[in-house]
């Protein structure tokens, strides 16, 4: 099963961006606010916002801070569930958008 914690602030204008362009994924995200939950905050070692942590079966795959479009979002997102080990190739993923 695939978790997404995405870290955000209220005063982050880059988090506003990343919540418009993925709100057609928010039943599937869960937002924590690093001002309301700190301790969560410091265990999943957050030093930017917004941040993106996917998680798979409780562990930790991936992370980015980038402002991902939906159709990034949706290529990790297949990526994960179609990976039956804990190596992927998000990455990579993520440098074909850019050539794009």
């Amino acid at each position: 099963m695939i978790t997404i914690l995405k870290f955000y602030a209220a005063w982050c204008k880059p988090c506003a961006i990343l919540s418009g362009r993925l709100e057609e994924f928010e039943d599937i995200i869960t937002n924590v606010n690093i001002e309301e939950e700190p301790q969560l905050s410091r265990d999943y070692h957050i030093r930017h916002v917004p941040t993106l942590v996917f998680l798979k079966d409780g562990k930790e795959v991936h992370r980015t801070t980038l402002l991902l479009s939906p159709k990034e979002f949706q290529s990790i997102l297949d990526e994960l569930n179609d990976s039956s080990t804990d190596e992927f190739k998000i990455d990579s993923i993520i440098d074909n958008f850019k050539e794009e």
